[in-house]
């Protein structure tokens, strides 16, 4: 990606979850996120293209660690509030990497 393509993504991030929504549903995004539920041990994850996280607490409950990245600062730095508020992880990069350490 460019860095225009990575500008556009970081201004859309401040609504990413609701355009999302109106494209393709909330239920199609929440039964994606069901289906990781069901999930048996994940081991080591990364979630690329993290976006602003929707996914990744569900991948932090099956997997012994997720690292979760996105281009866009503004999407990481949402789904770094949403990794913040899992016990036992912890932010790295804030800007562009949420670390969950098992233990």
């Amino acid at each position: 990606m460019n860095d225009l393509q990575i500008q556009f993504w970081s201004r859309a991030a401040r609504n990413y979850d609701r355009v999302v929504d109106l494209q393709i549903g909330p239920a199609t995004r929440s039964m994606i996120r069901e289906r990781i539920e069901k999930e048996a041990a994940l081991g080591n994850v990364a979630e690329l293209g993290c976006g602003t996280g929707f996914h990744t607490l569900a991948l932090a409950s099956k997997a012994d660690s997720v690292v979760a990245t996105d281009l866009s600062q503004s999407a990481s730095k949402k789904a770094a509030v949403v990794c913040a508020g899992v016990p036992g992880r912890r932010c790295g990069d804030v800007g562009r990497v949420c670390d969950r350490v098992a233990g």
